[in-house]
This record gives structure tokens, sequence and C-alpha cells, in this order.
């Protein structure tokens, strides 16, 4: 039986951010059923490091792989995961609003065990 490590942030490998006023918990962003088919068929695995574009709101508006998996499919289940899914408190301006800002996740391990 095949199974699945959780695609989870390495919390100690983890890039500096942007200042951001409260990170997010990219662990709990993923669950075993996010790992893409296909990478499972062909026993893909690896990390990504993605920079996201937070609005004023707090969420993520794009994403940009900073450093690639090696496999297309986990670059894209990373980015469109979290911009789904993750939730930031942005920084804020002089007046006290809420202001668009750029953030690094830590990496994502995408991992197959078994």
């Amino acid at each position: 039986m095949l199974i699945l490590l959780l695609a989870y942030a390495a919390a100690t490998q983890a890039p500096p951010a942007a200042t951001t006023q409260g990170a997010v918990n990219v662990v709990k962003l993923f669950s075993y059923d996010d790992y893409p088919a296909e990478a499972v068929r062909n026993r893909w695995q690896g990390d990504v490091v993605v920079e996201l574009t937070v609005g004023g709101e707090g969420r993520a508006t794009a994403c940009n792989v900073v450093r690639s998996s090696g496999y297309k499919v986990l670059d894209d289940a990373t980015c469109t995961i979290m911009v789904r899914r993750a939730r930031f408190m942005p920084p804020v301006d002089a007046q006290g609003r809420p202001v668009a800002t750029h953030v690094i996740a830590p990496p994502i391990r995408w991992r197959i065990s078994g």
C-alpha cells in the first residue's frame, strides 16, 4: 500500500518572509488528497518554495515559484493550494489601512513513502 506523506513546510528551513502581522501555518493548508495523481503514479517528489502576493484583505492574489520541485505538477499544485487557502494578516500603513505585500512561504515538501 502506498502511503503519502503530507506535503508540509519545513519551518526550520524557511527563508525570511516579508513583514506580515501573522504567519500562516502552511502545514494545515495541505491534506493527503492534495498530492497530484500524476505525481503519485510517477513517484515524483520535491520541495517547492513560492512567493505570494498578498492583498490588503489578507488573501493571496498571485503565486510565483521561487524554487521548483523539478515537476510542474507539484509546483502548480502548491500555488493553487496557497492561493485558494492561505490567509494572512497584512501589514498596515501609517493610517492603519491594510496594504498589499509579498511573502515567501516556507518550503513545501512533497513526499511519497511506502
